[in-house]
């Protein structure tokens, strides 16, 4: 039987048990920390709605806090970001009319 022959049987065991730790790890490594943040996340967000939900506790109106800084930061950068793509925008095009309008020579 193929599937027992002693010169190959060594063989077979190696690269299963490598291919099988190797994709153990990236999978340890990749896949099971993004997962649990995003669980994470998911339970802080459900917490905090059903506590907001309820009476307000002083654990509800620290979280209420924490999201409208969230929001305020958010709102901040966001208008940052956007007001440095129309520089960059502009930047890029005055670039572009200069380099075609000066001459080589």
């Amino acid at each position: 039987m193929p599937q027992f022959d002693k010169i190959t049987f060594f063989n077979q065991i190696f690269w299963f048990l490598s291919a099988f730790l190797s994709f153990y790890f990236i999978i340890l490594k990749g896949l099971l920390p993004v997962l649990a943040a995003s669980l994470k996340t998911r339970k802080k967000i459900v917490n905090f709605i059903s506590v907001a939900g309820g009476g307000l506790t002083d654990e509800a109106l620290s979280k209420r806090a924490y999201f409208k800084n969230v929001q305020n930061f958010l709102k901040t950068y966001k208008v940052l970001f956007s007001a440095l793509a129309t520089k960059k925008s502009f930047l890029s095009a005055s670039s572009k009319t200069k380099i075609i309008t000066q001459s080589i020579f």
